[in-house]
């Protein structure tokens, strides 16, 4: 756990430098500019998706970012078939970073009616939220719900559709396909707080829309850990159920490679997919533990905290040129 402590304090310094200081923007616009010069027309093609009432418009942004711009049909006069011309009303901000650099970036020349909302008030953050507000716009009603982990103000969104069957979640730098948030502000019982309070707020028909393209490496990742543990031995368990595991999982992968090679976005995903195969979200299973390099010997707690930690480290060694992204 001390090295846990050790690693959560340079976190917290790389991301005080990003947020507090000049480097955020310096550094954030440079990798806009080499994200324009490398996706020229995007990471992604962008997609609508249309549920009853509403339509969900994902849009690449950068390297492998989503904005998501949500539009009400039912007051969308203005949308022709010719063009689609959105006006927006307000804009949600998932992260504090992102919040400290949208003024910088003119966001309030450019939508100088919207309504931004934020967990800090900033040059472009004009409404402040918190845990358990419920944000009407457009004819529409987000549910705010507080996750820190990433950061120690990070919101994710809750959309309930008319029909009331599903939640459409907007979780920024929460939750990825297959993947989780890296730690900035906060130790892994803070995020593992947020993940087990997110699990008691969704249904498994509930789709996520995450911040970010990660699940082709995710999964990746996934795969190669599970074939990794056939060799060293790692698990007690049948070596059939991890060879089963070992396909399931490159099965996947085979699936993201041949979307992404298209530039097909790979989101929404459903939250039942994610309790199924997402290793972050099942921490506290002695197999993930012992995938994980975690012994018995320690408590509940510390012991999925450490597997929190240790996948993160062993994704490190899976995708080193990752972790030279400090933020």
């Amino acid at each position: 756990m001390e090295f846990i402590r050790m690693e959560f304090w340079t976190g917290r310094l790389r991301y005080l430098l990003y947020v507090k200081t000049r480097v955020g923007p310096w550094y954030t616009k440079k990798q806009w500019e080499k994200a324009a010069i490398q996706h020229p027309s995007g990471h992604s093609n962008e997609l609508n998706f249309e549920y009853p009432g509403i339509t969900v418009f994902a849009l690449p942004v950068g390297f492998d970012n989503y904005c998501y711009a949500i539009v009400n049909e039912l007051n969308a006069d203005h949308i022709t078939a010719e063009r689609q011309c959105i006006l927006i009303d307000c804009c949600f901000v998932n992260s504090q970073a992102l919040g400290s650099h949208l003024g910088k970036f003119h966001s309030k020349k450019l939508f100088s009616w919207t309504q931004i909302y934020g967990s800090r008030r900033t040059a472009s953050v004009n409404n402040i939220i918190k845990d358990g507000d419920v944000i009407k716009a457009g004819g529409l009603s987000l549910s705010v719900c507080s996750t820190p982990g990433h950061t120690r103000k990070h919101f994710i969104f809750l959309l309930k559709l008319p029909d009331e069957q599903r939640q459409l979640i907007f979780t920024g730098d929460f939750l990825f396909n297959a993947g989780s948030g890296r730690l900035y502000e906060c130790s892994p019982d803070v995020q593992l707080a947020s993940i087990a309070k997110f699990v008691g707020l969704v249904k498994p028909t509930d789709l996520i829309f995450p911040g970010h393209e990660y699940a082709l490496e995710n999964y990746k990742f996934s795969h190669w850990l599970w074939k990794r543990s056939i060799r060293s031995e790692l698990l007690p368990s049948c070596p059939n159920d991890r060879t089963y595991l070992v396909a399931e999982y490159g099965r996947k992968v085979d699936k993201c490679q041949l979307a992404r090679s298209a530039l097909i976005p790979l989101v929404p995903f459903s939250v039942a997919e994610q309790l199924q195969y997402n290793l972050f979200l099942n921490t506290a299973d002695e197999s993930i533990q012992a995938l994980a390099g975690v012994v018995k010997s320690d408590g509940e707690v510390q012991r999925q905290a450490q597997t929190f930690f240790n996948l993160f480290k062993l994704k490190d060694e899976f995708w080193p040129e990752k972790n030279k992204n400090w933020f």
